[in-house]
């Protein structure tokens, strides 16, 4: 009878894990619950032999990096991940991570290492900075040796941020090493300071402890805030903890800016764009005179970060210089996670529990809410902007207590803003706002307390899309569902339904073009609208927009549907606050983001939603 290969190594294998379970039950040994323990040096050399063994034929044909790769591939789905298979496991991880590393993959290198890191009583971090060290080895590639030292510089600020000093040098020294090999000054310069970094990190990590026993006895000592100070941000890059205590520093300067940023910090208000940039100015300044590197990067950092809030507000060539600083800064690149908690309001502060009490959601990926107040979401959406959170949805109501807010926020490369206004302050602003490279992505009318109707546009500044036309139409009178949208051939990118003041009925839309593959569905009942995303979705995908607008009597929704491959949508309506909040919340955990949301009150006070989730199968 012939026996596959495949059915040789599992027989092998098998009789492996039965000698170690042997060992170890004849030993007593016993595992950790967390962790197991490394086999002792001469099990472990008979177990890499029986391992080598099994896969002698795939490591003899594994001639290429591709080829090696996948081979350490399949060794690490071999791995059982249980108490009686430790020792063939260590085995094989330590022979697929030799087998990455020997194919240069870094990312597979990494993975393997914190595997064992994770699963073996080993330090994952020495670990990962020797295999770092491994791979810098060999025929200089300069693609992938550059991709290598921004790794070996990332884990450094990681080392650094927990204390580990000498692991810190050792990845500046293979950064250098590296420089000399590509001839980087670039690179050669990043090690330089690093180490210098170093050395004075390490004499402040001395001081600290006498300078937190200073703090508890006298608050306002100067010399130990500025120790304190200095180690959360330049070591924990933690700017709530450390700006407080440089605004009691002994240095003057230092103090003075740390008071001033500290007082727009706490302030109720927002800051001005002017105070902004004030602060911003200040820090940049005080950064150039700096003699540490990572200090003088700390200041930079914190002026960029001023710089982006203020920007957008600003005209001519304080605008100008805002943007250059923000990209001089590195700010950009950091994408806002450079410094843990850079508040820079009170309101910031409070974003969670204000969208928790907006009976709403907020995640690093996207913010929901269902019933905020106007103007508390409008200045909400500039503090979500400093987490890279643009507006995609926001839809006012009218309410007995004046207009409330349903809103989606999303994470992305690309800033958004809004602008409330009147039919026409909403053209001309669109106007302005395109010839800045802005385009709209959402519009929104709802009648004031004064029974004015106003608008809210919502804009993305991106680039406009091959051929891709975009046109705002304010106010359009309903009637117009299940129609191409005008005669240009265009169809719809959003719709909001509202019901005026008077009793009629309006859908302000955004049209496009070139059109995907779809259509519209005007008007009917909640139950019709969620039955036909549902059919959709379990088909090739529904992507749509929803509106709804309520009058004395009943709801009115619209959808549209565009037909997208590899999306699954799902929508509900209707329920409470706290029943819609708890859907959204498994969604969430789903892995499900909220795309469309639209909501109303009826005169009576009842209250009417439509939302949409979506993911990608």
């Amino acid at each position: 009878m012939l026996v596959s290969q495949r059915t040789i190594r599992w027989i092998k294998l098998a009789r492996l894990l039965g000698v170690l379970l042997v060992f170890i039950l004849s030993s007593g040994l016993c595992l950790s619950a967390d962790r197991s323990p490394v086999p002792p040096a001469a099990e472990l050399k008979q177990l890499q032999a029986s391992v080598k063994d099994v896969f002698k034929a795939d490591i003899a044909a594994a001639k290429s990096k591709a080829q090696q790769s996948s081979l350490a591939e399949r060794m690490i789905e071999n791995v059982q991940n249980d108490a009686a298979s430790a020792g063939s496991d260590y085995a094989l991880l330590t022979q697929a991570h030799a087998i990455a590393v020997k194919a240069n993959n870094t990312e597979l290198s990494l993975k393997v290492a914190r595997i064992i890191g994770q699963r073996f009583d080993v330090d994952e971090t020495t670990l990962i900075v020797q295999t770092l060290k491994d791979l810098a080895v060999g025929p200089t590639d300069k693609e992938y040796h550059s991709a290598l030292a921004e790794k070996l510089l990332s884990v450094a600020s990681e080392q650094i941020a927990a204390e580990r000093f000498d692991v810190a040098k050792d990845c500046y020294d293979v950064v250098s090493s590296i420089a000399l090999k590509l001839k980087s000054a670039d690179l050669g310069k990043k090690a330089s300071a690093g180490r210098t970094d170093l050395t004075e990190l390490k004499k402040l990590a001395d001081k600290l402890p006498t300078a937190r026993q200073t703090l508890k006895n006298k608050t306002d000592d100067p010399a130990a805030n500025d120790t304190v100070g200095r180690f959360e941000i330049m070591v924990k890059n933690d700017w709530n903890a450390g700006l407080p205590l440089l605004a009691k520093s002994s240095d003057a300067a230092i103090k003075q800016a740390a008071e001033q940023d500290l007082k727009l910090v706490a302030a109720q208000a927002l800051a001005s764009p002017e105070e902004a940039e004030a602060i911003s100015q200040r820090w940049w300044e005080l950064g150039q005179k700096q003699s540490l590197p990572r200090l003088k990067q700390q200041f930079k950092l914190r002026a960029g970060q001023w710089a982006e809030y203020a920007a957008p507000d600003l005209k001519g060539f304080s605008k100008t210089k805002a943007e250059q600083r923000i990209s001089e800064s590195e700010w950009a690149a950091t994408n806002g996670s450079a410094n843990k908690l850079m508040l820079l309001n009170r309101m910031e502060a409070d974003l969670e529990v204000r969208f928790a009490s907006f009976h709403g959601l907020l995640t690093k990926d996207f913010a929901i809410c269902q019933a905020a107040k106007l103007d508390d979401a409008i200045a909400m959406s500039k503090s979500l902007a400093l987490r890279k959170l643009r507006p995609i949805r926001f839809r006012p109501y009218w309410t007995a207590d004046g207009p409330l807010v349903a809103a989606i926020w999303h994470r992305d490369e690309f800033p958004g803003e809004l602008f409330d206004g009147k039919e026409y302050e909403v053209s001309e602003h669109d106007k302005a706002m395109r010839a800045e490279g802005w385009i709209p992505c959402d519009i929104a009318g709802y009648p004031d307390q004064d029974g004015v109707a106003r608008y809210v546009l919502t804009s993305v500044r991106r680039p406009l899309k091959e051929k891709e036309e975009l046109v705002v139409q304010v106010g359009w009178l309903d009637g117009t569902q299940g129609k191409p949208a005008n005669e240009r051939g265009m169809w719809m990118s959003t719709i909001h339904t509202w019901m005026h003041a008077d009793g009629k009925r309006f859908s302000d839309m955004i049209l496009k073009k070139p059109i995907s593959a779809g259509g519209m569905q005007g008007g009917g009942t909640v139950e019709w609208n969620i039955k036909n995303i549902a059919e959709h979705s379990s088909g090739k995908g529904l992507v749509g927009d929803v509106g709804v607008s309520a009058g004395d009597n009943s709801p009115h929704f619209i959808t549209w549907t565009e037909i997208l491959e590899g999306v699954t949508e799902v929508a509900g309506a209707n329920k409470t606050h706290e029943e819609t909040l708890a859907e959204w919340k498994k969604l969430a955990a789903d892995g499900f983001r909220p795309a469309m949301i639209a909501a109303a009150h009826d005169k009576k006070g009842k209250y009417y939603s439509f939302w949409t989730w979506r993911k990608n199968k």
